[in-house]
C-alpha cells in the first residue's frame, strides 16, 4: 500500500488504489438488477418475435422482388434473342431465291450460324433453375414445363443439326450444280453426305421429342407449341429428304464411276380417268442416264404395251381381291394399287417382257399437274400441231380440250405422248437444275411425281419419303388414305371435285386418337352439258353406268397400326361394299356413281395407335388436281 506524506497527502507520484468498498459481489443481491414479471416477460418476447418475422418478410418480399426482378431480365434478353433468332431465320429463308433457283451460300451459312446463337441464348435463360421453379407452379406449370420443352428441342437443333447443315451447305459448289446440255453435275454433293446423314440422325430425334411435348392449359401456349410441332416435323422432312438425295444421286444418275448406264421408265399419268396414284398411265417412256448425260428415248401409247394373259408379278391374295390381276396383266392398270412400289414392279415386270428384256433400273410417276409445274419454271413448248403449253394451259389442254379437238383415240394418245416428250425435252435442256428442282418440291409432296428403284439398297432409302409414294407404314406419323379408282373407262375425272378432311374426335386413356374423317365428291358437269360431250370422254359406259356420269372405287386405308372404328357410308348403304387388309392396313372400299351435278359425302372414324407422342393424323390421297 502506498505510503502518504507527513501532511497526510499523496504524493504526486504515488498511485491511488481503487476503492471497492460499495460493490455488491453478492449475486442473490435484489439490488443488482430489476427482476421482470412473466408478463413483461412475454411481451418482451412477442416484440422480438414480431421483429424477427418483420425482418424474415421483408427478406422475403426483397428476395421475391429481385426474383422478379431476375425473371423481367430474363424474360427481357430471351425476348431479344428471339427476335434475333426470328430475323435470322428470315435471313435464312432469303439465301434461296426459288423463282431463280439460286442460292447466296455465304448469306446462308451466316444466317445458320446466327440462328444457332440466337436459339442457344434463349436456352440459356430458361434453363436455369429460376425458370424451373415454375414448373412446379399448381396448373400452369404445365405450360412453363411445355415451353421449357420446346426451346430445349431448338436449342439441340441448333446444337446437333445447325453446325452439320452449314457444314453440307459450304461442301456443295451450287453455282457448278447444273443441268446443262442434257448432262446433270452435282458438284459437292456427294460431299455433303456425311455431314447430312449426321444432321438427319439428330433431327429424327428432335422431332420425335417436339412431338412428345404435352400442351398446357394456355390457349396461346399450346397453339405455340402445337406449331412447332409442325415446323419441327417439317424441318425433319426436308433434312432427311437432303440427306437421301446426296446418299443416292450419284448412283442413281450414274456418277458414281459405275460404267453401266441406267434406264427408268417414265409413266405419264392422265388425272382425267383416275388410277389410285394419280391417272391413267397412258404414255410410257425410257430415259437413259449414263454418266450423268440424259437422253429420251420417246413415249409411246400404252396401247403398243401387250395385255398379258397372266400378271407379270406374283400377287397377293389381298392385292387380288381389291384391283384384281389386272394390275399385273395391263399397262393401263398397273397402278390401280396405291402403292407405288409395286406399280414400279408390275410396270417394269409389263416393259421388259414386251420390250426384248431391256433392263429398267427404276420407274418414274408423273401426271399432268407435275408437267404443268415442270414447264411453269422452264418455259412453254410448242407441239408440232401449233399447239403451246405452258404453266398456265396444260391441265386444260391435255385433260379437257385435246378430247374435243378430235374423236380419234388414237390421236388423242399420240397428241398426249408428244406432249410428255416434249415437256421432258424442255427440262433436260432447261440448264438450271436447282431452279427445276425447287419448283416441282410442290409436286412430289402433293403425290404427282413418284420414284422407285430397282436397286434395293437405293430403294432402301427412297422408302418412307414423299417421292416413294407408298403406303405409310409409320405408326407413330399416321395417315389415313383415300384413293381413287376410275369405274367407267372414261375420261370424266376431269369434272370430279372432292375433298378430304379431318377431325380430332376423342383421345383414349391409352394415348390412341379417334378422328372423324369427312369425303365429299362431287360431279360439276351439268346435265346440258352431257349432249356435247365426246363419247370418248363419256366412256363406254362399263359397269352398267349412264352417260354423264362418273364412278369411281373409292379405297378408305385406317392409318399403320389403327382401325377403322365406325362409318357411315353414303346413299342409305349400312357399310362398305369391301371391308378387308392390304399390308397391314384395314380397308374399306365404296362404289359410288354421281350423276350430273350429283353431290356425296360421308364420313368414317379411324383410330391410331396407343402412343400419346405421335403426329397429328394427315391425309395420303389420290393426287388432287385442284
Amino acid at each position: 500500500m502506498d505510503a502518504l506524506s507527513q501532511d497526510g497527502q499523496h504524493d504526486g507520484n504515488d498511485v491511488i488504489a481503487p476503492d471497492y468498498s460499495n460493490v455488491i459481489d453478492d449475486p442473490n443481491d435484489n439490488r443488482r438488477r430489476k427482476k421482470l414479471t412473466r408478463e413483461q416477460l412475454e411481451r418482451r418476447r412477442r416484440r422480438l418475435r414480431y421483429k424477427r418475422i418483420v425482418r424474415v418478410i421483408l427478406a422475403l418480399i426483397l428476395a421475391f422482388a429481385a426474383y422478379l426482378g431476375y425473371l423481367a431480365v430474363s424474360a427481357f434478353v430471351m425476348v431479344k434473342e428471339a427476335k434475333g433468332a426470328v430475323s435470322s431465320a428470315r435471313q435464312l429463308q432469303s439465301s434461296v431465291d426459288m423463282s431463280q433457283g439460286t442460292v447466296n451460300k455465304t448469306l446462308m451459312m451466316q444466317s445458320l450460324d446466327d440462328l444457332s446463337d440466337h436459339v442457344n441464348g434463349v436456352y440459356r435463360q430458361i434453363k436455369s433453375p429460376g425458370w424451373a421453379v415454375l414448373e412446379y407452379i399448381p396448373y400452369y406449370g404445365k405450360d412453363v414445363r411445355a415451353v421449357r420443352d420446346t426451346v430445349r428441342v431448338a436449342n439441340d437443333i441448333a446444337d446437333d443439326v445447325m453446325p452439320q447443315l452449314r457444314n453440307a451447305v459450304n461442301a456443295v459448289d451450287f453455282n457448278a450444280v447444273s443441268l446443262k446440255d442434257g448432262t446433270v453435275n452435282l458438284s459437292g454433293v456427294q460431299n455433303a453426305a456425311t455431314n447430312l446423314e449426321i444432321a438427319d440422325t439428330a433431327m429424327n430425334k428432335a422431332d420425335a421429342d417436339m412431338q412428345a411435348v404435352e400442351n398446357g392449359h394456355i390457349g396461346k401456349v399450346s397453339e405455340i407449341v402445337e406449331q412447332a410441332k409442325r415446323i419441327v416435323d417439317a424441318g425433319d422432312g426436308v433434312v432427311d429428304a437432303c440427306s437421301r438425295f446426296a446418299d443416292i444421286a450419284p448412283s442413281i444418275l450414274n456418277l458414281d464411276g459405275s460404267s453401266q448406264a441406267r434406264n427408268y421408265l417414265i409413266l405419264a399419268q392422265n388425272n382425267a380417268e383416275l388410277r389410285a396414284t394419280g391417272g391413267m398411265p397412258g404414255s410410257w417412256g425410257v430415259l437413259t442416264v449414263q454418266q450423268g448425260h440424259i437422253q429420251l428415248q420417246g413415249f409411246v401409247p400404252d396401247t403398243t404395251i401387250a395385255i398379258q394373259d397372266q400378271s407379270v408379278v406374283s400377287l397377293t391374295d389381298e392385292e387380288q381381291g381389291l384391283f384384281s390381276d389386272m394390275m399385273g396383266r395391263i399397262a393401263q392398270d398397273v397402278n390401280l394399287t396405291p402403292d407405288f412400289p409395286r406399280a414400279g414392279e408390275a410396270a417394269k415386270a409389263l416393259w421388259e417382257r414386251t420390250h426384248d428384256g431391256q433392263q429398267i433400273d427404276g420407274v418414274i410417276g408423273v401426271d399432268v399437274v407435275a408437267l404443268r409445274d415442270m414447264l411453269k419454271n422452264v418455259g412453254a413448248v410448242t407441239m408440232s400441231d401449233g399447239t403451246v403449253l405452258d404453266g398456265s394451259n396444260t391441265m386444260k389442254v391435255l385433260l379437257h380440250d385435246v378430247y374435243a379437238r378430235s374423236d380419234d383415240s388414237d390421236w388423242q394418245n399420240e397428241f398426249f405422248s408428244q406432249a410428255a416428250q416434249a415437256a421432258f425435252d424442255q427440262v433436260i435442256s432447261s440448264g438450271n437444275l436447282m431452279r427445276l428442282g425447287m419448283g416441282v418440291v410442290s409436286s412430289v409432296q402433293g403425290g404427282h411425281i413418284s420414284f422407285w428403284s430397282s436397286h434395293s439398297a437405293e430403294q432402301n432409302r427412297v422408302d418412307g419419303t414423299a417421292i416413294s409414294g407408298g403406303l405409310n407404314d409409320t405408326p407413330a406419323k399416321p395417315a389415313v388414305g383415300v384413293y381413287l379408282n376410275d369405274l367407267g373407262q372414261s375420261k370424266m375425272d376431269w369434272y370430279l371435285k372432292r375433298s378430304v378432311s379431318t377431325k380430332l374426335d376423342h383421345e383414349n386413356e391409352d394415348g390412341s386418337k379417334v378422328y372423324q374423317v369427312k369425303v365429299t365428291l362431287a360431279n360439276t358437269m351439268s346435265a346440258d352439258e352431257v349432249a356435247s360431250t365426246p363419247q370418248y370422254v363419256l366412256g363406254d359406259l362399263a359397269n352398267g353406268m349412264q352417260a354423264g356420269q362418273i364412278g369411281v372405287n373409292v379405297f378408305n386405308y385406317a392409318p399403320a397400326g389403327g382401325r377403322l372404328v365406325s362409318w357411315n357410308p353414303p346413299d342409305g348403304k349400312k357399310n362398305f361394299d369391301l371391308l378387308t387388309t392390304h399390308d397391314g392396313h384395314t380397308v374399306g372400299a365404296l362404289q359410288i356413281t354421281l350423276s350430273p351435278g350429283q353431290q356425296c359425302s360421308y364420313t368414317f372414324k379411324v383410330q391410331t395407335i396407343a402412343n400419346g407422342g405421335q403426329s397429328p393424323l394427315t391425309v395420303d390421297q389420290t393426287p388432287l388436281l385442284r
